[in-house]
């Protein structure tokens, strides 16, 4: 721990120092931009530039038509209080007994201690813990997900993991629980993949029906890839350019 802090301090230490010398900053949300130009007294431009996902990819079924798979891929951080998304989900699967459900959490290293006490939580799911998938693997494995878990980072505001692009990519359902009430929820729900009541896709499956999603169409949806991401980069080069050339003519007409 302490090693560990150290490094981090001094990874703090020589940010400060780095954007202290650029023109400008970027980062993947308003709020973030707004601390780190309140560190340095708003003296440095900041843009946000959010991350984003490559491309739309084709929309898989999973082939199990009675069995409900839940599924978060990636890292998990002890702020993230996937407890609460489990405890909401068995209290919803006690009232489709036909309808089998999974969780399945990958690559998440959790303690065996939190393994436990989420294993109690779960009542008849069938909970799995997954430490590590290749990822021809691992694409294989999320065409057979039906809904995406996501929790909120606690307290923090303003973050926004980039599972949540590759999410809009899979165009799957995704459960937000808890929300951040923040820009997490606000991207889900205007991408369209935030489900709030699990109630819709469990009677769904109880009549062996796919449920969808009313996913926003890809035109509207390339504001969140990285290609969008890559355009606004540009724009803000360009105009920092034209500003830096501009002061430069500027300069040279004084001195003549």
């Amino acid at each position: 721990p302490v090693l560990s802090n150290m490094l981090i301090a001094w990874s703090a230490f020589l940010e400060k120092k780095w954007i202290a010398k650029a023109t400008c900053f970027t980062t993947v949300s308003q709020v973030l931009s707004q601390r780190i130009s309140e560190v340095h007294k708003h003296k440095i431009p900041g843009y946000v530039i959010e991350n984003g996902y490559d491309k739309i990819r084709e929309r898989k079924t999973p082939s199990n038509h009675s069995e409900i798979h839940f599924a978060y891929t990636g890292n998990v951080y002890k702020v993230q209080d996937f407890e609460q998304n489990l405890v909401k989900i068995a209290e919803v699967a006690k009232n489709y007994p036909s309808v089998k459900t999974k969780v399945s959490f990958v690559g998440g290293a959790f303690s065996n201690q939190r393994k436990k006490k989420m294993q109690k939580l779960c009542g008849n799911i069938n909970l799995e813990f997954v430490d590590y998938m290749k990822k021809k693997d691992l694409d294989v494995f999320n065409n057979q997900v039906d809904v995406f878990l996501m929790a909120a980072y606690g307290s923090i505001q303003g973050y926004q993991s980039s599972k949540i692009y590759y999410y809009i990519s899979m165009q799957k359902p995704v459960f937000l629980f808890p929300s951040d009430n923040d820009v997490m929820d606000e991207i889900l729900t205007d991408s369209g993949i935030k489900i709030n009541d699990l109630n819709r896709i469990y009677q769904a499956k109880a009549k062996s029906e796919e449920f969808k999603v009313s996913i926003a169409s890809e035109k509207y949806l390339h504001k969140y890839s990285r290609e969008a991401g890559t355009e606004k980069l540009a724009q803000i080069i360009q105009k920092i350019t034209s500003a830096e050339t501009n002061k430069t003519t500027a300069a040279n007409n004084i001195m003549k």
